[in-house]
């Protein structure tokens, strides 16, 4: 394929070159020692997104075409993160007038694929003569087959961290203008570094580079068992593809917000009761992680400058999939540990104690009855 100029900077290591302007020649890995990733039974994972014709309008309106461009890129990136996948190029048909937008809009989409490493081409065959701007996205990852994500490794107690996410969906967006107008234009929000017309056109959290360093960190024990983006359908069906109503949910005790703008926007108190929990709390995407190593992913997570706090437990295997909210008189009372308000590890009532007393009782042979009963 031949690169636009904006997109070429996108090439690493892995585009190899003499390929025709239709074609391109990605390697799997590296040829120098130094970065390969010595894939032994290589699996590739492949996701797609179109444009909405709302959204699109929405940012083009603001003069954000390289912003919406970026928010794109990162969604179908991470969907193929998801999977536990490293991403190597991604294709864009772009349909639409040849004008700054459409300029402005494919430096987004290379921006975001500078920024996870991953190859940028944009298919010369879109057509330009469409009177509204479009997009198709197709991403392909690679990931080591022993290293895919498998539910089937999960355990009632594990935790579902949620990364939060400053991205608006159409059922909080009229709410958020709304409170973001009482505030002062061109002026930085109370704790936040953008101003309120900036904060319209958030996009969603590029999460493909960071997830891939925590991975990364444990080479061995399998930590992550499952991962989900959360999409414009919202919170249950993104539980529904998280644990395929394996597990019943137990809420944790935790922020009311996980984004600090849809938290200033809840405080103002215009988000409507109609909207999906996930988008009024500013979850950006799920994660199943192990117990023993969730407080250490979270903050891992948060180093890097993706926040994240627990959502909820597993509980016992559930016939149908279920999911309630915590509520103040509710929440997440386990007896193995868990996490305080601010995302720590903490203790929660009678644990240690019993554990141990259980633990040192033994088991009587069969045919012995207990005196004591």
């Amino acid at each position: 394929m031949n690169p636009l100029p904006q997109t070429d900077r996108t090439f690493g290591l892995r585009v190899l070159p003499g390929a025709t302007n239709l074609a391109a020649r990605i390697s799997l890995d590296f040829d120098q020692k130094l970065f390969r990733r010595n894939y032994r039974r290589p699996v590739l994972v492949a996701a797609s997104l179109a444009s909405d014709q709302a959204d699109c309008r929405r940012w083009l309106a603001a003069g954000a075409a390289r912003v919406f461009g970026h928010d794109l890129a990162a969604r179908v990136l991470n969907r193929a993160a998801a999977e536990a996948a490293e991403p190597l190029f991604l294709q864009a048909v772009v349909h639409g007038p040849a004008d700054t937008a459409r300029d402005d809009l494919c430096c987004g989409l290379a921006d975001a694929c500078f920024d996870a490493d991953c190859a940028f081409f944009d298919d010369p065959a879109g057509d330009r003569a469409a009177a509204e701007l479009s997009v198709a996205l197709a991403v392909t990852a690679v990931v080591e087959r022993s290293r895919l994500m498998d539910l089937r490794r999960a355990d009632p107690g594990d935790v579902v961290l949620a990364v939060a996410g400053d991205r608006l969906w159409p059922d909080t967006f009229a709410a958020a203008r709304k409170a973001l107008a009482t505030f002062k234009p061109g002026q930085p929000l109370p704790g936040l570094d953008f101003a309120p017309d900036q904060a319209l056109i958030q996009p969603a959290p590029l999460l493909s580079v960071h997830i891939q360093h925590v991975l990364r960190r444990y080479t061995v024990k399998h930590v992550v068992h499952a991962m989900t983006p959360i999409e414009a359908d919202g919170l249950q069906p993104a539980l529904d593809r998280l644990l395929g109503g394996k597990f019943e949910l137990k809420p944790a005790r935790t922020r009311k917000c996980f984004s600090p703008l849809l938290e200033l926007i809840d405080e103002c108190g215009s988000m409507p009761e109609t909207a999906d929990e996930a988008h009024r709390r500013g979850i950006a995407f799920l994660m199943v992680v192990s117990q023993p190593f969730a407080a250490a992913v979270a903050a891992r997570l948060r180093r890097l400058g993706s926040p994240a706090w627990p959502l909820a437990r597993l509980g016992p295997a559930a016939r149908e999939p279920s999911y309630r909210p915590p509520t103040s008189e509710t929440g997440l009372q386990s007896r193995a540990g868990g996490f305080n308000n601010d995302g720590r590890t903490g203790q929660f009532p009678a644990s240690a104690s019993d554990a141990s007393e259980h633990r040192g009782k033994k088991r009587p042979p069969p045919g012995h009855s207990d005196p004591a009963s």
